[in-house]
């Protein structure tokens, strides 16, 4: 009786000190942006610029200057198309953490 209430009051502080598995995802957030646009290339280029300047921003209102960005995301599709005109629909998205 004695051995496994030990046992078992060793295994409750080894658990107790190690970090939530799922600690870093927790403190990860994803940041995006989306805009429509004329071209696809100048949409694109434009939701790019968007999301690096509201990164920046994150990591100033948080103080973390060396907060870590994953690689960003691009997603282009038509909004709408009349004839000749286009109109592109692009949401750029990145993970920080």
């Amino acid at each position: 009786m004695r051995i496994a209430l030990s046992l078992t009051a060793s295994v409750v502080f080894a658990t107790a000190g190690m970090p939530a598995p799922d600690a870093e995802a927790a403190s990860c957030k994803t940041l995006s942006y989306g805009y429509v646009g004329y071209t696809q290339s100048g949409t694109e280029r434009f939701v790019r610029r968007q999301l690096d300047r509201k990164i920046s921003a994150w990591k100033q209102d948080r103080g973390r200057p060396d907060a870590r960005v994953g690689a960003t995301d691009v997603d282009c599709k038509t909004f709408l198309k009349i004839g000749v005109f286009v109109e592109w629909e692009c949401h750029a998205k990145a993970k920080i953490c």
